[in-house]
């Protein structure tokens, strides 16, 4: 990922259009023995509960009031956005390298995981606020924060971030609604942890304020948790930020990649996807269309803790058992 500081000027291309883009993690009181059925079962039930892209038209209606709670956007354009996107996606897992997770921690605890962000809406107020800016050096569009104009992103950016997290909040919400409901399991709210890398953010570093962009990269202050996530076989780690200043108070997000999607889909073939998958239940059928998400197009996540060692550390490691990723 990349960490930006600067003094006046903040870019939209740092943040990203996926904004607010993000890991969230939940644990569960009970450290309970699912069989392989029963996390079949639950996969297959997590279909309905947390859809693809969009929401059905009736549980779209539910989710307005949350939506218009998230406050006004700058230009009539993004409201009408916000008025017809907002509802529908709002609780839904999108698609690449998105994913909705059950795994064990090294308690053997059962933790929900999931990998999602403000979906349409962070595209549309990348590319109202990214056409409005100035471009600088590298072609990157700075918008002044002292003037309207990059007031005005700093506020949307932030409710599509307010967005994002409460669309990982609703997902691990019906992940937790199903364990309960089907196997009696319960969550433990205190646990939950929210952790986005694609933000800017007002900071204090070396006794002055910055404007601190992260585009796929955790923040990591002293004490602050964090996940960051490996690939579909080999899970993410609840981790404790460092506040290392070299690193601006920042981390890694996950393992990265070592294959383009091209390269992945054209050299690895299902039955290598599912020799790595191992007992891990998920969309076996799919196998085919998640060649550029196998685990050998990631890095080694072991690896990369080590390296990442002076900016984290590691709590617990999730080792998955259950992966939702949807094609």
């Amino acid at each position: 990922g990349d960490v930006v500081a600067t003094r006046r000027l903040v870019y939209p291309d740092l943040v990203g259009a996926d904004i607010g883009c993000g890991i969230a993690g939940l644990r569960f009181a009970a450290a309970a023995d699912l069989g392989r059925y029963a996390l079949e079962v639950l996969l297959r039930r997590l279909s309905d509960a947390v859809p693809t892209l969009k929401q059905p038209p009736d549980r779209a209606a539910r989710r307005r009031a949350a939506v218009d709670g998230l406050g006004p956007l700058a230009v009539g354009r993004l409201a009408a956005a916000a008025a017809r996107d907002g509802p529908y996606q709002l609780g839904t897992l999108g698609r690449g390298n998105h994913f909705l997770e059950l795994a064990r921690d090294d308690h053997g605890r059962l933790w929900g995981v999931v990998h999602s962000g403000s979906r349409a809406m962070g595209q549309e107020i990348t590319a109202w606020h990214g056409a409005n800016g100035s471009a600088g050096a590298g072609g990157l569009h700075g918008l002044p924060l002292d003037e309207p104009a990059g007031a005005a992103y700093f506020a949307d950016m932030d409710w599509a971030c307010r967005y994002a997290a409460a669309n990982r909040a609703a997902m691990l919400n019906a992940l937790a609604d199903l364990l309960e409901a089907d196997l009696g399991i319960e969550a433990e709210p205190a646990s939950f942890i929210d952790s986005p890398h694609n933000t800017a953010t007002l900071e204090q570093h070396a006794g002055e304020t910055f404007i601190v962009h992260r585009k796929s990269a955790n923040p990591a202050a002293e004490g602050r948790p964090g996940v960051v996530a490996g690939s579909m076989a080999t899970g993410s780690r609840i981790v404790g930020g460092l506040g290392n200043p070299e690193s601006l108070a920042s981390s890694a997000h996950g393992a990265g990649r070592v294959m383009s999607r091209t390269a992945a889909a054209q050299a690895i073939r299902p039955r290598d996807l599912e020799s790595r998958m191992g007992g891990i239940v998920y969309h076996r059928a799919w196998a085919g269309r998640f060649r550029d998400e196998a685990p050998q197009a990631y890095r080694d996540l072991h690896a990369v803790m080590q390296a990442q060692r002076d900016l984290v550390r590691t709590e617990q490691v999730l080792v998955p058992i259950l992966n939702d990723k949807r094609p």
